[in-house]
């Protein structure tokens, strides 16, 4: 097995634990100090109506298992659609 490189190697760890630190920036943002928060990705507006209800929607239909390794064909496609939207660069879903 391949050895981590000196530099990987030269990390030393701060015995914290990473929800440790993660819950103490959260601490000192929401005491008014201009904190990015860097640890999670956790957006700063409400989810949509719509995304609730589609969540909702789908669960209702038992889409709550596993999925297929190469993903829902519908989604993939949809995926692929709303990337070359936004790039103008065609995607395609495979």
């Amino acid at each position: 097995m391949p050895r981590p490189s000196s530099r990987i190697s030269g990390i030393v760890p701060s015995g914290k634990d990473g929800w440790e630190v993660h819950f103490a920036a959260w601490t000192r943002k929401q005491a008014g100090e201009d904190i990015i928060m860097l640890s999670v990705g956790d957006h700063d507006f409400d989810t949509p109506t719509e995304t609730i209800e589609a969540c909702v929607a789908a669960v209702r239909a038992s889409n709550h298992h596993y999925t297929p390794l190469a993903g829902i064909p519908s989604l993939r496609k949809a995926m692929a659609a709303a990337s070359t939207l936004c790039t103008g660069i065609v995607t395609d879903s495979d």
